[in-house]
Formats: C-alpha cells, sequence, structure tokens
C-alpha cells in the first residue's frame, strides 16, 4: 500500500503544478458522452467558488480516484506490483492532465 500511495502522490502533482496553466473552456458540454459530467460539475460548483483551479479540481478528483480503482482491479486480476505499475502508467500518461 506504500508504493500505491507513492504513485497516488505523484499522480496529484503531476496534475496540481499545471491545473491552472491554460484558461477554462467548456467545449466539451457539447459532446453528450460527458452529460454525467457536467451534471456532477454544475453540483461542485455549487460547493466551491467558480474558478479555473476549482473547476479543474474535479477533474483532479475524478484522476486520483481512477488511481485507485486501477490499481484496486490490477491488483485483484494480477498482482500488486501489476497494480503499481498499471497505476503508474496512468498517473503520469499525458492524457490525464486536465
Amino acid at each position: 500500500m506504500g508504493s500505491l500511495a507513492i504513485v497516488v502522490a505523484i499522480g496529484v502533482y503531476l496534475d496540481l503544478h499545471r491545473l491552472d496553466a491554460k484558461p477554462f473552456k467548456l467545449a466539451f458540454a457539447r459532446e453528450t458522452n460527458m452529460a454525467f459530467y457536467c451534471l456532477l460539475l454544475h453540483w461542485w460548483l455549487a460547493l466551491v467558488h467558480p474558478s479555473d483551479f476549482t473547476i479543474r479540481l474535479l477533474s483532479l478528483i475524478c484522476a486520483v480516484a481512477a488511481l485507485r480503482v486501477l490499481y484496486a482491479v490490477a491488483t485483484k486480476l494480477f498482482d500488486e506490483p501489476v497494480g503499481v505499475a498499471a497505476a503508474l502508467l496512468l498517473a503520469i500518461n499525458q492524457h490525464l492532465y486536465v
């Protein structure tokens, strides 16, 4: 479990250090597969002050949850080193950045 904490910390650092690097655009709102995310974002913005950082923070929370889920699934299907490797690959994946 210690190695998973390190992988999650790497993922959070990589996402947080450039979280508000670009201005936020709602271009994805027209895509039909983003309807649930837009609904979640609506509820999220009711809880926090809307800014580029807080809007993207929801994506960061989802990304960290995805790391934990991927680790759990890969560990269950294979073993712990595979789970850690899978979570690490997801954490450093360029497409995960928001």
